[in-house]
């Protein structure tokens, strides 16, 4: 799972004009993962869900 700073840093390096897979490199992401993170309106959540005791 990526987490804010991921995000941030795909964010910041897709302004200075990079692509996607040049910041994969950047990185050490995937350029697919790049894309995903991209595209997320907002900084991704941790999945909190519980599964059940039985």
């Amino acid at each position: 799972m990526y987490g804010e700073m991921e995000w941030l840093k795909v964010k910041s390096l897709a302004r200075q004009g990079y692509g996607f897979k040049p910041i994969g490199r950047k990185l050490g992401l995937d350029w697919r993962t790049v894309k995903k993170l991209f595209y997320m309106p907002e900084t991704p959540q941790p999945n909190l869900g519980r599964r059940p005791l039985f």
